[in-house]
Order: structure tokens, then C-alpha cells, then sequence
């Protein structure tokens, strides 16, 4: 920018609107992305719960016939989860699309502006090649900046999962327990069926 300001305030300009526009364009992007990502999240969780229950009562769902109940049911969350993460995946390829459209948008409006100044003779021919170059770094700088934006906050949905994990209460059922004396020697079952 500091090399820009002294050729031009309006290539200094056009650098920060850029620079802002680039920002604004993917923090709102990735806002929308990150929500998708938390649907799919929570989607995720209750087919592995459905999964893991199905799979270790599998004698249970047998007896009882409910397999075509179950399935009925995992296929539901199956198709839910595939459209969440079809939606997922179109939301963070239109970020970078949109990302990517924005940089060429202003490379190719700061070389305009720099071959329009070289024809009215404000600039030398040079100049075009070291305001691509400048560019070059910059819109570098900006792109690992979104970058480092976009990995912080999907770091964060997963801390935020592991915190609501590590925040839950320890649950012990103890409806009908019954307190054994210590010096006990058996225990005996009476009128057990099944």
C-alpha cells in the first residue's frame, strides 16, 4: 500500500477497497458455510446414534421386527444428511468461487487503471509490471488471511462440540436399585421371565 500511495491515492484506493471487500465477502460467506456445517453436524450425530444403537441391539431389533421401521427411519436421516452436505458443500464452493471472482475482478481493474495512467503519461510502461507484482503479494496476504478466517471458526465448531461433550452431566439410571449389604454372599432371581 505504501508503495501504491506514492504512485497513486487511487491505486491506494482501489487496494482497500479490495483488501475490505475481500474481508467483508468472506467472513458473510463463511458465516453461511459454517451454519451449513453445523447442520450437517448435528445430522451426523443422530445418524450415528441411530447406527450405533441399530447395530448393538441387532438380536433386540431382530425379535422385536423393527428392522423395516428402523430403515424406514435411517433412510429419512440418510437422504436429510446428503442434502446437508450437498448444501454444505455448494456454500463453501461458492465462497471460493466468489473469492476468486473478486480477486481477478480487482487485478484486472488495478492493471486497467494502471495501462489508463500509462496512456495519459502519469505512468511509466514499467509500472504496469510492478503493480502486478504488488498486487500479487498483496491479494497473497488477503487470501491467507480468509484462509486463516475460514480454518478459525471450523476449528471452533469443533471445539464447541468437544466443550458441549466435556459440559455434559454424567447420567446413572437408579430407578429400582436396591442397596446390597456389604457382607453379601449371593443373589438370587425369582420369577424371571423373558
Amino acid at each position: 500500500a505504501i508503495v501504491f500511495a506514492t504512485m497513486s491515492w487511487e491505486l491506494n484506493a482501489l487496494l482497500i477497497v479490495f483488501f475490505a471487500t475481500h474481508y467483508l465477502l468472506s467472513s458473510y460467506l463463511t458465516k453461511r458455510a459454517t451454519d451449513q456445517a453445523k447442520a450437517v453436524n448435528k445430522i451426523e450425530e443422530e445418524f450415528s446414534g441411530i447406527k450405533f444403537e441399530m447395530l448393538n441391539n441387532i438380536q433386540t431389533v431382530k425379535t422385536l421386527g423393527m428392522e423395516r421401521d428402523l430403515m424406514g427411519h435411517v433412510k429419512g436421516i440418510t437422504k436429510r444428511l446428503l442434502s446437508a452436505l450437498s448444501k454444505r458443500i455448494i456454500l463453501f464452493r461458492v465462497r471460493l468461487a466468489s473469492l476468486g471472482f473478486n480477486q481477478q475482478f480487482f487485478r484486472i481493474l488495478i492493471i486497467a487503471f494502471s495501462v489508463w495512467q500509462v496512456i495519459q503519461g502519469n505512468f511509466e510502461v514499467g509500472v504496469i509490471a510492478q503493480v502486478f507484482f504488488y498486487f500479487s503479494k498483496i491479494e497473497v496476504s488477503a487470501q491467507r488471511f480468509s484462509n486463516i478466517y475460514h480454518r478459525y471458526v471450523l476449528a471452533t465448531i469443533d471445539l464447541q462440540g468437544v466443550q458441549k461433550i466435556l459440559d455434559t452431566e454424567a447420567f446413572i439410571e437408579d430407578q429400582g436399585t436396591a442397596v446390597y449389604q456389604p457382607d453379601w454372599n449371593y443373589l438370587r432371581l425369582e420369577n424371571l421371565s423373558f
